[in-house]
């Protein structure tokens, strides 16, 4: 199955990079679809067959060297979620390096100078070059911590949207993209403990009777 990653890029078929939404609210969850003939019955226009909404982005995309192409605008409606990814991986010290060296240089050579204004300027030029990255450092860092905080929010909401696609059909008629509850939660809904209190009770006095 040809998910996209978090990081991975996706393209038109002119090489144009475009970008696929997940819309969750498009995803109709329903109790159960009925079988049709030749297999699932859409619930809103009754088509039928529905195909599986991870076989037609299969099918509507392909994997290259890179990331996905998009084949067909098929594709744009039954886009998987991608998996949250961090934004701050790593600090970036060579930009930050040349300069230093420069006027770790420049300080050499003023310090053989007989200027006292021009050893000034470049001690205090040096020392900004050190506190600078210092202080982009600790704001990386600072970032860094939050981004973390971030993806691991994310992470609950995209599994369970994941889920949800994963086990989605899709309408070629009308283009719904519906799944089915879990089990477990038709087991829940359909079970006497859901049901209103006040239904129970007004049953039991009923039987009194």
């Amino acid at each position: 199955m040809s998910e996209p990653g978090g990081d991975d890029l996706i393209f038109d078929q002119a090489g144009q990079q475009v970008d696929l939404q997940y819309n969750a609210a498009s995803i109709k969850v329903v109790n159960q679809i009925a079988d049709g003939r030749g297999g699932k019955r859409c619930p809103q226009c009754s088509a039928a067959p529905m195909r599986q909404t991870a076989i037609v982005w299969e099918e509507s995309t392909r994997r290259v060297r890179n990331g996905t192409m998009v084949l067909n605008s098929l594709a744009s409606r039954v886009a998987p979620p991608r998996r949250p990814r961090l934004r701050h991986r790593s600090f970036r010290v060579r930009p930050y390096l040349r300069p230093f060296v420069i006027l770790l240089a420049l300080w050499v050579f003023t310090s053989f100078l007989s200027n006292d204004l021009f050893l000034v300027g470049a001690t205090v030029a040096l020392i900004a070059a050190v506190l600078w990255p210092a202080r982009q450092y600790l704001r990386f860092r600072a970032d860094a911590a939050a981004d973390r905080e971030r993806v691991a929010k994310s992470s609950t909401r995209y599994e369970r949207d994941r889920d949800l696609w994963r086990r989605s059909w899709f309408c070629g008629a009308c283009g719904a993209i519906v799944v089915e509850k879990a089990p477990r939660q038709r087991n829940r809904s359909s079970s006497p403990a859901a049901r209103p209190a006040g239904n129970q009770a007004g049953g039991t006095a009923r039987r009194r009777r």
